[in-house]
């Protein structure tokens, strides 16, 4: 018996979600403030509503919010529509296989089909049409218009659970529904492990403290001369206190003789020590580290140490407190979720790699103490690559805020499977969790074709930051990933797409001809036909389509800007201005009459006199001689420049020389920049 799918409605940014999970371990990913903790919130605030935990009005999607408001003012126009749910609802869809105990599930099951094996758990936080009709009723009548509803909402809005039918042929919800009175804890049952865990090095014992409730649960599994022998220390340590409880409290005791007028040979109250096992273990122990044969407090520990020893104790205990350890008559709910959340707090790389690589033996050793197997389900969610790098692809489920819609999104990477042909998938789901797992946590990326971009990049960028143009956040402020990828950024493109990323391709047109061979050779632009650059005749693919292939190098170089930034619309890449993808390569430039191929020459024809200045800096370069003398910056650039890294380095050090002294940017780096340092 396993959840397949969760949804939720207008619970915060999660006004329409749904998130579909492994048997085992999910790993939930993406960018700050995608809705990771509100799933877990949500969870927690249905499945334990006996928590004091209660819904806020800010809980509400503001899309929801606006919506009630208006119909609340307008006086009826709010249309009561089931399909349009009215409040917050969580939906988890259960499939259970004919093999599983369905003792618990029978209250919630609606159909007797033994092809459907699936349950829908509805939990909401509903507006009736009754209570509808009398919140507008009370809005009319009450003379304090102002915030009304955010102060008296709870008296409308109800607690609700029921299960649904599942409609197979769709695959989706279905209408016959029922009201549930059964205790929904004895099917399905929610742990969690929040990221703001209660760690710090300023005070000691605070993982200590975890030691008493671990002995609570364990203490009935414990051998009985372990027990015997811990039973046998304490009550001896009982007589030894209690003597000297005597000298301690006999004044005291003295005191109540008299004014309780008691009698030599009449009883009286004593004071004895009476050690609690558990209080024993909360209050007076404490864990410490070795170093050099010194004992050295919890404290002194780092703050990752300290949060994995939290983890690891907590986790135990949720587990514990899942198999139903301490309750000799109780058994574990038939369907498990435990959700940790960013346990990458405070650990540095490889503790995270560590982490990662153990975790699900953890779980699965859990599930299986103490004779009875556990069902077990496990939501990781993390802002960690490193955490990323070690996982298994197909757990990933990767958040993300759709930007024309405002809503959130899940989508298993899984999906972008059937997407691509199967050996670039392969390189690509090794390129991305292996190498560039960051991706999925960036909010922009800048796709490059190599070491002289990427060694200069960071740098323009400060440039342009300190430009003065300040419509958006500076470039070196927001959060920016640099890929290197050659001219084969075509390969992402669905990756781009799939994640809604916002990106910029920097790359070169690559211009060539045909030689007396009819092969097509490298050469300046002015004497090219064609450009040998695959990711521009891809992206360009509707603007090169119906020309001769010895017309797409014009057609190139008379796009525009608007012929550059895509948007992706049935499957293609279309112009559109509003796009999140921008393909950036060489302009004309009409100072220098000049059109540059690459990189290398839009630099050096824009600032060959930089380069004579600091001729000696520029110690790679080759033939300085006809740095003064060769006006060709195409022939220039190919006598000239020896390891590109080298030339991109010694840009950077005579830049350093004289701050009064500096080099301009190639405009389609800066065009390109610009677009993409706008939000």
């Amino acid at each position: 018996m396993k959840i397949k799918k969760i949804k939720i409605m207008n619970y915060r940014l999660l006004k329409d979600f749904s998130i579909d999970l492994e048997d085992n371990l999910s790993l939930i990913i993406g960018k700050n403030n995608s809705g990771k903790t509100s799933v877990l919130y949500v969870l927690d605030k249905f499945i334990n509503s006996s928590s004091k935990t209660k819904f806020s009005w800010d809980d509400f999607s503001i899309k929801f919010r606006q919506d009630l408001d208006k119909s609340i003012k307008d006086n009826y126009k709010y249309v009561y529509d089931n399909e349009n749910f009215p409040g917050i609802y969580l939906r988890i869809f259960v499939k259970y296989e004919s093999n599983d105990d369905l003792s618990n599930l029978s209250d919630y099951m609606l159909d007797l089909d033994e092809n459907n094996n699936f349950i829908i758990l509805e939990f909401s936080y509903m507006l009736s049409y009754n209570e509808f009709s009398n919140l507008n009723d009370d809005y009319l009548k009450t003379t304090d218009k102002n915030d009304f509803l955010e102060k008296n909402f709870e008296k409308y809005f109800k607690l609700n659970t029921k299960s649904i039918i599942y409609d197979k042929d769709n695959e989706k919800e279905g209408t016959v529904s029922k009201n549930i009175k059964a205790n929904i804890n004895k099917l399905i049952s929610f742990k969690y492990l929040a990221a703001k865990r209660d760690t710090s090095n300023e005070e000691e014992n605070k993982i200590s403290n975890l030691a008493s409730n671990y002995y609570k649960n364990i203490d009935n599994n414990l051998d009985d001369e372990i027990i015997n022998t811990f039973n046998e220390i304490i009550d001896g340590t009982d007589d030894k206190i209690d003597g000297v409880y005597n000298e301690i409290f006999k004044d005291i005791t003295n005191k109540i003789k008299k004014f309780g007028g008691v009698k030599e040979e009449e009883s009286l109250i004593k004071i004895i020590s009476s050690i609690n096992k558990e209080k024993l273990l909360e209050g007076n122990s404490k864990v410490i580290y070795e170093e050099d044969n010194y004992q050295l407090p919890e404290n002194y520990n780092g703050l990752g140490y300290l949060n994995l020893f939290y983890m690891i104790f907590d986790i135990e205990l949720k587990l514990m407190d899942f198999r139903k350890d301490s309750e000799e008559d109780d058994s574990p709910a038939d369907i498990n979720l435990f959700f940790i959340e960013e346990p990458e707090v405070h650990t540095h790389p490889q503790m995270q790699y560590i982490f990662i690589e153990n975790i699900k033996k953890l779980l699965s050793d859990g599930c299986k103490t103490n004779g009875n197997k556990l069902n077990l389900q496990t939501i990781l969610s993390t802002h960690s690559s490193h955490i990323v790098s070690k996982c298994d692809f197909n757990d990933i489920k990767y958040f993300y805020k759709d930007n024309i819609n405002r809503n959130i999104i899940s989508k298993n990477l899984t999906d972008l499977e059937r997407e691509y042909d199967k050996n670039i998938f392969k390189f690509l789901k090794q390129y991305l969790t292996l190498n560039r797992s960051e991706l999925f946590f960036t909010d922009k990326a800048i796709f490059i074709e190599g070491d002289t971009e990427r060694i200069l990049l960071p740098n323009i960028m400060k440039m342009i930051d300190e430009s003065g143009n300040t419509d958006s956040l500076p470039l070196l402020s927001q959060n920016i990933s640099i890929v290197e990828v050659g001219n084969h950024s075509k390969i992402f493109e669905k990756f781009i797409d799939f994640i809604g990323l916002k990106t910029l391709i920097l790359t070169d047109i690559d211009s060539g001809k045909l030689n007396e061979r009819n092969t097509v050779v490298k050469c300046s632009v002015d004497e090219g036909t064609r450009t040998t650059n695959s990711s521009l005749r891809f992206f360009f693919s509707k603007k090169l389509r119906d020309i001769d292939k010895n017309e797409e190098l014009e057609k190139l170089k008379s796009l525009k800007f608007k012929n550059k930034v895509f948007i992706k619309i049935d499957g293609k890449w279309s112009e559109n201005e509003e796009g999140i993808l921008m393909v950036s390569y060489q302009t004309f430039n009409e100072e220098k009459n000049y059109y540059p191929r690459t990189f290398e020459d839009a630099f050096i024809s824009l600032n060959k006199q930089f380069i004579i200045d600091n001729k000696k800096i520029f110690d790679s370069l080759k033939n300085k001689e006809e740095i003064r003398s060769n006006n060709d910056f195409y022939k220039l650039t190919e006598n000239i420049i020896g390891k590109k890294p080298d030339f991109a380095i010694e840009i950077l050090i005579a830049n350093n020389v004289d701050e009064n002294i500096s080099w301009s940017i190639p405009d389609y780096i800066k065009e390109g920049l610009l677009w993409l340092k706008k939000s």
